[in-house]
């Protein structure tokens, strides 16, 4: 595990080796982006590539600041579970060159701190997740868990019901986004139904 990031396993902040102290807990949101990543870019640990897979995640913006929240395939200690929530503060402005879709949400409101994020997700249980394991061994789930988590924000009326370009949820997450071999501004997308994984008690 990078030194630069955190394993969500606990129930607290503290549980989970982030420090009172931390600078980024005080960062107050601005933006949340939902970000789809291809992995189709950088192999994986198996060194396959495999352009027809997306991984999601939440990008919380603080002006120049960002903040990854992503649920991963790594075995839970807690759960005994693939799925494992982690914090990464970025050390990268801007959009990283693997996102090939992302849509944006304005923060409402200017008083939500990372560290209220960070204590809302982990009073709800988000970190306490079960990923789907596929036939071939492969984990999946990360759409539904990000599905989760941007109604529940939604819910707390953090976030509108739209991204700040018009998009539902439904509008863009069930769907596997590509790049073009020879463009790589140029996108396609095709359906596929999201995949449900289970929280855990």
């Amino acid at each position: 595990m990078s030194p630069e990031e955190y394993e969500l396993i606990q129930d607290t902040p503290a549980g989970n080796n982030i420090s009172s102290n931390a600078d980024f807990l005080e960062w107050r949101v601005h933006k949340v982006h939902a970000d789809g990543f291809t992995l189709g870019i950088y192999a994986d640990k198996e060194g396959n590539f495999d352009e027809s897979k997306n991984h999601w995640a939440l990008i919380f913006q603080r002006d120049s600041n960002y903040i990854r929240l992503s649920m991963e395939s790594r075995m839970n200690r807690r759960t005994g579970k693939h799925g494992v929530l982690v914090l990464h503060p970025l050390s990268y402005e801007g959009l990283s060159r693997s996102v090939v879709h992302r849509q944006t949400y304005s923060w409402k409101d200017p008083d939500i701190t990372i560290k209220k994020v960070l204590e809302f997700t982990l009073t709800r249980g988000w970190h306490r997740y079960k990923m789907i394991t596929t036939k071939d061994g492969g984990k999946k789930g990360c759409r539904y868990h990000l599905k989760t988590m941007l109604q529940g924000f939604q819910a707390a009326g953090w976030i509108g019901s739209k991204s700040d370009a018009g998009k539902r949820i439904d509008d863009f997450l069930p769907y596997v986004y590509t790049r073009d071999d020879d463009n790589f501004d140029k996108t396609y997308m095709s359906t596929k139904p999201i995949d449900v994984g289970h929280f855990c008690e």
